[in-house]
Order: structure tokens, then sequence, then C-alpha cells
């Protein structure tokens, strides 16, 4: 189902890493994160999923508290006759890019109420429209009043706007030498950009890895095979598909980029810059996760990231 959780591995492997991405921005504090998308950023309590905005309020849930992007997936196309979930199926949520919000003003709220103590707040911010629902006012408070606008880069050392999205055939340069000149790995940034319009602010999610999971990263992706796939037999090469991942690993007071394909049909592997290479489990099951999460995949790509 579209708003299944889904757990990010390794997430408390490490001690928290509170270092400052952009100097607009706070680290959130104990127990909270960052989310971003579109050129805004908010915080949520850690333990939330991710799911899909818009998701009809009459299909059961079976989840918990979760943040919702338009990306996450295909809505149903259903009619429910109620607004809101029925009581026993509520969960709070943030809807981030709700089309259907109505016509506000930027920094407009609007409040509906839902019965037994929840309440929805809707607002549009940064040109971003934003949804949040809850039963607990000082938290619908908190997450209203946590919401920024991304100067350059988000919380998480993500660029709110990359090159990649106006040209999606784009290499990293090569003359960084790419991830086999990289030493002392220390964390990574996992950026998702989309390619389906050429937006001012084309970032969709990001998250970070920890030291440790940078590294097993790193060598999965040195360790997979040189050149493109897995990759669907019939297929017009041409096409690069909806979205990609940028990785920023960090090392030694330098950052390399790669760039990880695995929307559409063809050129599905990492590049960075010198090499390309084939997907593996253990490249893309790591990072197309968390607020990354691919809900629905077919073919090579479905089994690669779905498979046991």
């Amino acid at each position: 189902m579209a708003r299944d959780l889904v757990e990010v591995p390794v997430a408390d492997e490490s001690p928290r890493d509170d270092t400052r991405r952009d100097d607009t921005v706070e680290p959130a504090p104990e127990g909270w994160r960052w989310e971003s998308y579109r050129g805004i950023q908010l915080q949520v309590p850690d333990g939330w999923g991710w799911g899909t905005t818009g998701w009809p309020p009459c299909l059961d849930i079976n989840s918990g508290a979760y943040v919702g992007r338009p990306d996450g997936g295909v809505i149903p196309a259903i009619g429910c006759s109620n607004p809101f979930p029925v009581l026993s199926e509520r969960a709070p949520y943030v809807w981030l890019g709700d089309l259907l919000a109505g016509d506000l003003a930027e920094g407009e709220e609007v409040t509906r109420p839902a019965g037994h103590g929840w309440f929805e707040v809707q607002t549009l911010r940064g040109g971003v429209p934003v949804t949040v629902f809850s039963d607990d006012a000082d938290l619908r408070n908190a997450i209203l009043a946590s919401i920024r606008e991304i100067e350059h880069v988000d919380a998480n050392s993500c660029p709110v706007q990359h090159a990649i999205s106006a040209e999606p055939s784009k290499r990293p340069d090569p003359t960084t030498g790419g991830l086999e000149a990289v030493e002392n790995v220390t964390g990574a940034a996992v950026c998702r950009y989309s390619l389906r319009d050429v937006l001012p602010d084309p970032l969709i999610s990001s998250s970070r890895l920890d030291r440790e999971t940078a590294r097993r990263l790193v060598a999965a992706i040195t360790a997979a095979p040189a050149g493109s796939g897995p990759n669907s037999k019939e297929c017009s090469f041409e096409v690069y598909g909806d979205e990609i991942i940028v990785l920023r690993i960090e090392a030694s007071g330098a950052t390399q980029e790669v760039y990880l394909r695995y929307s559409g049909c063809g050129h599905h592997g990492t590049d960075d810059g010198v090499t390309r290479r084939e997907l593996t489990a253990q490249i893309v099951r790591p990072v197309l996760s968390g607020p990354h999460t691919v809900l629905q995949a077919d073919g090579p790509m479905g089994d690669l990231i779905f498979g046991s």
C-alpha cells in the first residue's frame, strides 16, 4: 500500500549528526528531523514514516504518522464521501505539495475541524502547499513554526537546485577522479531531484548517511560491474525517467558527486564522472528508502528493489 511505513537502515548505528548544513538553518532538535521538498524544509518527529500526498481518506492506512509527497506513488482513483479518515484509521501526517489545498495566499493558514479533536491546517510557504493533520495542537504548531525556505543548501547538505534537472544526460565532473580517488569517507548526502520539469527548486527529498553507511555504499558502488543495468529490453535509451538521486560523498573536506539513475527504462546505474557501473541490491536498497522510497517499480528494477 502506498502509505506503508519504510524503515531507514542503520538509523541508530551512529551518534546523531548535528553538523550545520546551511547557515540559515539550525539543526533539528533531538527526536526530530528535517524534511525537504521543492524549496522548503520543515521538521517532523523522527519516528514518522513516508507516504503519498493526497491518499484517499476512505482507504485503510494500517500505518502510523507519515510525511507525504505527491511524487511518492500512484494515488488510487476513488471517491470518498468523508474528507477525513474514519477515527480508527487516523494518523497524523504532513502532506507536501498538495495541489488540492486550495487557492491560498503566501503565508495564509486555513484550519478545518475534523471532529474528535482532530484538525487539518493548510498553508502556502515558499509557493509550496503544506497540509498538517493531527489531534495535537502543540505538534501542529511546532511543525508549522519550523517551515523554512531553502536559500541554497538544505539541512542535509543538498542543493535546492541542480543542473541535472535541466540536463538529464549530464555526468559528474570527471576531473575530481571519481570514487576511486576518494579517501576517508566521512558521510554522504542523498538528494533526489525531479527530471519531469525544469522548476527553480527541483529538490524532491533529502537525507543523510552516517560515516559507516556511506563507506559501505561507496564499497558497494566500486565493487559493481562496469556498465549500465538492469535495463528493460525494450526501451528508448533517450528516456531517463522522472527522477534521479545525486549522492554527495563527503571525504577529507571534499565532495564527490555520484549520479544514481533508476527511473525510466534505461540508463540505470551509477556514474561518478569517470566510471559508469550497474546497480545492485547493496546499492539501491540503502538509498531508495526513507524519503526516497520507491513504491512502484516493474521489470528488472522492480526485482532489484523489492526482490528477496
